[in-house]
This record gives structure tokens, sequence and C-alpha cells, in this order.
């Protein structure tokens, strides 16, 4: 018996595609951020904030690596979505709304 047929739930190919360029843009937004506190030594990436890179001679790659990340989460919801429904996403936002109603 193979892996494969144990595996009840199959992704179409779309969000095989949508997976990839996930986990390619959340890769990249660590290749980003890791190069800017390499290429930028002066600033402790223990205590200084992460904007504090735009700053640098560097910090065009400050707006690459939060693009990355966008696209990276943008895939992770769509995938997300797709794989449990939409009544986990509207789950999650009631729950969210009741919580922020609590506090106040």
């Amino acid at each position: 018996m193979k892996i494969e047929d144990s595996v009840k739930f199959k992704f179409s190919l779309m969000e095989e595609r949508v997976s990839m360029i996930s986990l390619g843009g959340a890769g990249q937004f660590l290749l980003f951020s890791g190069l800017l506190h390499i290429l930028v030594p002066e600033l402790d990436p223990t205590w200084s904030f992460i904007s504090e890179y735009a700053l640098s001679s560097y910090g065009w790659l400050l707006p690459l690596a939060f693009l990355s990340l966008a696209i990276g989460l943008t895939g992770t919801g769509f995938v997300l979505i797709s794989y449990t429904g939409w009544i986990f996403f509207v789950n999650f936002h009631i729950l969210k709304a009741k919580q922020i109603l609590r506090s106040e």
C-alpha cells in the first residue's frame, strides 16, 4: 500500500502550485531578512526594530521582504480556506470579534 493511497484529501493542481508559491514567498522573506542582518551589522537584531533596516543603504531589501511575506501568507490562507472550507474562516473571525468585544 502506497502512502498516497492512505491520504484522504488530495490537493488539486492549483492548490499545489499555490502552496509552492507560498513556501517560496516565506523562504524569500527569510532570505531577504537574513541578508539584511548580514549586510547591516551595525544594527543588533535582538535590540533593533526591523523597520530600522529601511534607513540603511540596503533599505530597498525590506519592501521586497515584506512583499514576499505577504505573498506567502496570502497563499497559505488560500490553501487553508480551500482545505477546511469557509466555515473555519468565518468561525475564526466570529471568535476574534467576540474576544475583542469582551475585552472592552
